[in-house]
Formats: structure tokens, sequence, C-alpha cells
């Protein structure tokens, strides 16, 4: 991700960003008839504050934000900056290209390849219930692909919330006012949402990208329903531990890798995380895990690669759980 800001004057600042890790940013402001000091403080503070604040408003939860200011000042009196520069860098979550340069791809190949339309939304649908009437929140929403078919099974209302401003913007383009969209990073949770307001949240393939899952689920059985419930697809562990660097399955580990699913190598980071983490989180919450499967791959998925096809058929590559806020 970088973000770019350009002051504007009287210490405002236009920001911009796109996605990635860290940031490198520089505002800089060629002319300014102030002293030293206030200008230093202003440029300091200000381009600070809009930054926190923009990441805010795009419901990013920052890492940490650190600056440093460098100038200039003219030889001649009086003594006006010839240049003054900011130097961010920010840390925030991890978000791959896949779902930001590649976005559009993504949405149109997900539709029919094997391990989302063949393996992943079946297997997790089948852990759903009727949800006519009912209000659903979509966590990770991707592209909208769940949207589409809560809207089809006549749900009373979807949410759909996504890091990715991308992915956002073609749900939006897709379904317009049918669903409430907005960006949202879930490592901070769902503080948009309120409190008993959710029958059922679903989180398709997003947990493997948080480092902590326990502000998640907090959150996930403060927004449900008494009676209502969570279905959730992730990386399964032992699937996940081939790619371990220190050997240890029951260490939380951050794991890089290159997917082709768009088409073109793409590199992803990830977490991974031992079954035992996962259901200790999901209990720490107050949930009760009511199912828990290891998915079906379809049959359709031999027409497209009978490799892949037997592979999944014997090998496990995500899990799928369903947990309860249970009534009192």
């Amino acid at each position: 991700m970088t973000i770019n800001i350009d002051w504007q004057g009287d210490c405002q600042f236009k920001v911009t960003t796109s996605g990635g890790f860290t940031i490198e940013v520089d505002a800089e402001n060629t002319q300014a008839p102030c002293p030293t000091e206030l200008l230093l403080s202003a440029l300091g503070s200000c381009s600070a504050t809009d930054v926190a604040l923009y990441f805010q408003d795009k419901g990013i939860n920052l890492e940490s934000l650190n600056n440093q200011v460098t100038y200039t000042l003219k030889d001649s009196e009086p003594r006006l900056y010839e240049t003054a520069n900011l130097h961010f860098t920010v840390k925030g979550p991890i978000m791959s290209e896949m779902y930001t340069k590649h976005a559009e791809t993504y949405d149109s190949v997900v539709k029919n390849n094997i391990y989302n339309a063949c393996l992943e939304r079946p297997s997790l649908q089948a852990l759903l219930d009727d949800v006519q009437g009912l209000d659903v929140v979509d966590m990770g929403c991707g592209s909208g692909i769940y949207a589409g078919y809560f809207l089809e099974q006549s749900a009373r209302s979807v949410t759909c919330l996504d890091l990715s401003s991308d992915m956002v913007s073609i749900v939006k383009r897709k379904f317009g006012d049918k669903v409430t969209a907005y960006v949202q990073d879930i490592a901070a949770g769902l503080p948009q949402e309120a409190a008993n307001s959710a029958d059922v949240i679903v989180c398709p393939l997003v947990l493997h990208y948080l480092e902590d899952l326990r502000v998640v689920f907090n959150d996930v059985h403060r927004v449900l329903k008494p009676g209502g419930y969570m279905v959730f697809s992730t990386h399964h562990p032992f699937a996940d531990f081939e790619c371990s660097v220190s050997g240890n399955y029951f260490a939380t580990e951050q794991v890089q890798e290159e997917w082709n699913t768009v088409g073109t190598p793409v590199t992803v980071n990830f977490y991974r995380r031992s079954l035992t983490d996962i259901c200790n989180a999901i209990t720490a919450a107050g949930l009760v895990i009511s199912r828990l499967t290891e998915g079906t791959v379809s049959e359709d998925a031999k027409a497209i690669s009978e490799e892949t096809y037997n592979h999944l058929k014997h090998n496990p590559n995500f899990l799928f759980v369903r947990c309860e806020k249970l009534r009192t």
C-alpha cells in the first residue's frame, strides 16, 4: 500500500492510498511564510492526524505510524522555507494485489474455479440454514458472490464489508442499494455494526489473513442476535503446516506463497495456526461450535482438472465451521 499526501496550504493535505504493507509518504511544501517551529509543528501534527483519520474512516486498523521532518530554508531574509518534507512509515494489515490490482479478474475467476466454486462455496453453504427474512453480515465479502446468493435466498438485509475498496466498489456496482457495503479491516472487528443486530454472519476464506482471531470472534459474539450463528471457512491447519517455517505445528506464523488464482503469479501473505488456536478463539468469545467439516469437492471439479480434483478428494484443504451464540 502507498499513501501520497500533498500539502494544499493552510496545513491541509490531500491523501490518496493503494494496497500493501509499508507506506512511504512525502508531503512537500515549497514555500511557507511562517516561523520554522510553527510550520514543522503544523506539518507534523496535521499530516499525521490526516493519515490516521483517513485510515480510520476507511475502517483500516493501523499498527503503527512514524514520521520524520526534513527542511531547508532560503539564505535571504525573510527566511522562508525552500522545502519542507514529511517522511512517513505506516504499518497496516496484509492485503495481496489479488484483491486490489486484480480485483476484476478475481471476480470473474472465482465464479467457476475449483477451489472457490467447487469446494469452498458448496461446503460452506451446506452449514447455512434458510436465510429468508434474516439479517446477514458478509464479513470479507470479496466481489459479492455470497451477497448475490443471500439476495437470491431473500435475506431481509445483507451487509457487505471488506478491507479492499476495489472489492467493495464491485459489490456496490453489482447490487446498488440492495446491500449495504463499506470498507472495514475486520482485524478490528465489526465496529460499525450494532450489538445483537445480525442473525447470520458469514466469513469466507478471510480469517487466515488475521494474526489475532480473538478480536474478531469477540465482536462476532457482540453483533450476533441470541440464537444467531456464524459460518466461516479458512485454511486447513494440516494443509498449511506444509508451509511452516518453524516446523512447530502449534506456532502461529506468517507464511508467504505465490498463487496463480487470477492467471498470473501473485504474492499472498497469510497466517497459519493450529486447530487448537482456532477453536480456543471461538470458545473464549462465548460462541459454541456446533458443526465442523473439512468440505467435499464437487464432481464438477473433475471436468476442470482431474489432477486437482483427485488431490482435493484425498487431502484436506479448507476447514468449515459453524458456531452459535446461545440464547440466554
